[in-house]
């Protein structure tokens, strides 16, 4: 963590309705491409989704970089404490926050490193993880709708809840896509007017530049986000593994194995 984190982060809880801070988390490892890419998604996602919601109070805590308010855990805890037994506890607890009645904020300034995974086996493994806690999130539905919130953080927070159904929904229309297209019924362009490809470049493309120039900027975002799409869909087939865990009830999980750190990269670190 950076040094300045903390200062960063305690500024946050100036506010007395603040009950957790969320770091941006930056992984120091990114030399290589699937690091890299890694680097990329969590930036996107602390500055554009996170950081979007911090006016409403309802940006999500994530793990590395965490910070909580005593009384706010208190007031979730029960006679085991505050957390519970979720594959994504962090998620779970920032969402049971939000219910009670606590804000959440994501600091862009209070950053924590991580490292990232260049194997694409655990990070798949990872993902899994992390995606049947997001479906044993959706349990917590009811619980952010009764938030002490405007409609419009409810609605997000509802839409956000339900994003596995969204993802299973893309996925399944573009693997149905590319199936009429190679069994040549519905061709995927039928050389009509230039225009044509343009939109379906921007339907495609459009929310994958916008998130990457919200994190690097006009030109690298524009160029990260041609390669980055790609990144997205090649993380897909873990909603697959994930919902057939979660129907079959398994819980057990493997923890994220790290790398040797060499000297240089611990003191960068």
């Amino acid at each position: 963590m950076h040094a300045d984190a903390p200062r960063y982060a305690a500024a946050q809880f100036a506010d007395p309705a603040v009950g957790g801070v969320q770091s941006l988390v930056r992984i120091y490892n990114r030399q290589h491409p699937l690091t890299w890419m890694q680097d990329l998604e969590f930036s996107v996602y602390g500055t554009l989704f996170q950081a979007g919601r911090n006016d409403w109070g309802t940006a999500g805590m994530g793990g590395n970089g965490q910070f909580n308010r005593l009384r706010a855990l208190d007031d979730v805890s029960d006679t085991v404490g505050p957390w519970r037994d979720r594959l994504t506890e962090d998620q779970d607890l920032g969402l049971r926050l939000i219910g009670a009645g606590w804000q959440g904020r994501q600091d862009l300034r209070c950053i924590v490193d991580q490292q990232g995974l260049p194997g694409l086996r655990k990070l798949l493994r990872q993902r899994t993880r992390w995606s049947q806690g997001n479906l044993q999130a959706i349990g917590l539905l009811g619980t952010v709708w009764r938030a002490p919130r405007g409609l419009a953080p409810r609605i997000e927070q509802v839409a956000y809840l339900l994003m596995p159904f969204w993802q299973a929904l893309v996925g399944l229309s573009l693997l149905v896509g590319v199936i009429l297209a190679v069994t040549g019924q519905a061709a995927f362009w039928d050389g009509g007017a230039t225009y044509e490809l343009v939109y379906i470049y921007v339907l495609g493309f459009g929310g994958t530049i916008m998130g990457c120039v919200s994190a690097r900027g006009w030109l690298r975002g524009l160029l990260a986000a041609q390669v980055y799409a790609f990144y997205s869909w090649l993380l897909w087939p873990v909603l697959i593994r994930s919902t057939f865990r979660q129907i079959t009830e398994r819980r057990d999980w493997a923890k994220t194995e790290r790398e040797a750190l060499e000297p240089e990269a611990s003191a960068a670190a």
